[in-house]
């Protein structure tokens, strides 16, 4: 995903991105529900597979945590960890999760990072901060669901069943309007130790 987030000339399209991020929120939401967080979601962490199908892999990091339980170690990716997390407070895991999602949202988006320094303490300023500049070409749906998920205080963040009602019900985030996949209806099946794996199905009818 990586490869080809940074492959773009400018970016990953919209309706790309809604693709690719309706499949993250669907796998993590099951990940969530077994009590299983991630703690290192980020590009180079999602895999595409045929039909751009995406895998979530890479669990090394992870840890079992139910939703009203605070881990306290930090880890991950500098870039994308949330604002609990770099000031060294207790956190909830799924939420951190959730922070992060939003940041590979809108580096598909925008073909760059909202916060990015070489010096961690720097880029960690300017995360608690939470000061992001949208590029004007985002569509306000695009810039208003980021805004829901990229707040500082974890308690005002948006929740997953929350994203996946909106992306849902809002027009440019539907990813069935995407011609070259509606033959196909996707449908999470299991949990792996390398991720997680969609299924497709040819929809009858």
């Amino acid at each position: 995903m990586n490869y080809f987030i940074t492959s773009w000339k400018d970016s990953v399209y919209q309706d790309e991105s809604s693709f690719f991020f309706y499949q993250l929120i669907n796998g993590l939401e099951y990940i969530h529900s077994e009590n299983i967080v991630h703690r290192d979601l980020k590009p180079e962490n999602l895999l595409l597979g045929k039909y751009n199908i995406l895998k979530i892999i890479d669990f090394g990091l992870s840890n079992f945590c139910e939703v009203d339980n605070f881990l306290e170690t930090p880890c991950g990716s500098p870039c994308y960890a949330s604002p609990e997390m770099v000031s060294g407070k207790k956190y909830n895991g799924h939420i951190i999760d959730i922070w992060s999602t939003g940041i590979i949202l809108f580096a598909m988006m925008c073909g760059y990072l909202p916060f990015e320094d070489q010096d961690n303490d720097i880029l960690f300023k300017k995360i608690l901060k939470c000061k992001i500049k949208y590029p004007g070409y985002l569509s306000d749906i695009a810039v208003d669901l980021m805004k829901k998920i990229l707040v500082r205080e974890p308690e005002k963040r948006i929740s997953l069943s929350e994203w996946i009602r909106n992306l849902k019900t809002i027009d440019c985030f539907l990813v069935f309007n995407r011609q070259d996949i509606k033959p196909f209806l996707l449908t999470l099946w299991d949990y792996t130790s390398s991720g997680i794996r969609y299924r497709i199905k040819k929809k009858k009818g």
